[in-house]
């Protein structure tokens, strides 16, 4: 899904920009499960911090050693400040499951959901809990959890909104 040189963004109620009109459902669904990281090898400017996960000379190491010491602390910090504890959590969106790791390695029961084939079998093959499925579809046969994260997800759905019902719902 290449975005037409005519396609216009406009702010969503929420704060962010979306692409104006939005793909359907079926092209958002292939674009980001088949065609996400296959993308990246024919345009690599698409998803610079993408392009270095996948690296194999350092650059990887190094992009997750950066998060670690900076979002994801700062993420376990804010969540023990207001008195959680490790429990359960799902990161929907995962990627290939940095977030589901360093919060594995926390002490965390942690799951991450992922749309991307070639996502789920990276955070896969390093031994994490990484799920092919939209939040949707997870929301209706898991137990709740004590935290779902999601990191630039709601730009990329169709209705962000419902997505952060189904969110608030897998938290009751």
């Amino acid at each position: 899904m290449t975005r037409p040189a005519d396609q216009a963004f406009r702010r969503h109620e929420l704060g962010f920009l979306q692409l104006d009109p939005l793909p359907d459902e079926a092209s958002l669904r292939a674009f980001y499960g088949d065609d996400y990281y296959a993308d990246l090898e024919e345009n690599p400017r698409r998803g610079p911090d993408l392009e270095r996960l996948k690296s194999t000379d350092g650059r990887a190491e190094a992009e997750r050693a950066w998060l670690e010491s900076t979002l994801y602390t700062d993420v376990r910090h804010y969540l023990s400040e207001l008195g959680l504890r490790p429990g359960s959590m799902v990161d929907v969106g995962c990627g290939t499951g940095d977030f589901v790791a360093s919060m594995t390695a926390a002490g965390w029961q942690a799951t991450g959901t992922e749309l991307s084939g070639d996502a789920v079998h990276l955070g896969r093959s390093r031994g994490l809990q990484v799920l092919r499925t939209d939040l949707q579809s997870f929301v209706a046969d898991a137990d709740p959890v004590d935290v779902v994260a999601m990191f630039n997800v709601l730009e990329h759905v169709r209705d962000p909104i419902s997505e952060l019902h189904a969110a608030h719902a897998l938290l009751q």
